[in-house]
């Protein structure tokens, strides 16, 4: 029909260029949108975690892996303005890696990666003691703890 004509639109999926990081138990956005900003309310939505389907809309019904129940979600009202972000609640260093967003919409597919990066609670404690002495003091014992955190470019 002719309003089905109107609807379709060309977009693609625009994703974030460099990594999401997180600390164990945040909860993070993994963001990916659509360009130009098109409703995909009608459109099925899959967020993979590696080659594992975490995340499925579909017909207006979220299906979600039970290993991921109650951990993710996308915001329909969102959906509306074109925004596919997950929000995944509570991550953990296990679940740092690739998240993959698949989108179809009338027999055209788009495929989006974002990776997310779950820092481990202290990656390093350096511990230096730096030992000095002058005439005019005792002896003192400096103890310098550097925690170093990062993610990967």
């Amino acid at each position: 029909t002719s309003t089905d004509k109107m609807h379709t639109v060309d977009f693609s999926l625009v994703v974030s260029s460099g990594p999401v990081c997180a600390a164990p138990g945040e909860d993070v956005i993994l963001p990916i949108h659509l360009l130009p900003e098109t409703s995909a309310v009608s459109m099925e939505i899959r967020w993979f975690r590696g080659t594992e389907l975490i995340y499925q809309y579909m017909n207006r019904q979220e299906m979600t892996n039970n290993d991921f129940e109650n951990r993710v979600s996308l915001s329909i009202q969102e959906l509306r303005r074109g925004n596919l972000a997950l929000i995944l609640r509570n991550v953990q260093p296990s679940d740092s890696g690739d998240y993959t967003c698949e989108v179809f919409h009338d027999g055209c597919q788009k495929r989006g990666v974002v990776h997310l990066q779950v820092r481990g609670k202290i990656l390093f404690k350096l511990q230096l003691q730096i030992l000095f002495s002058s005439s005019y003091m005792e002896k003192h014992l400096y103890v310098v703890y550097a925690y170093l955190a990062w993610c990967p470019d």
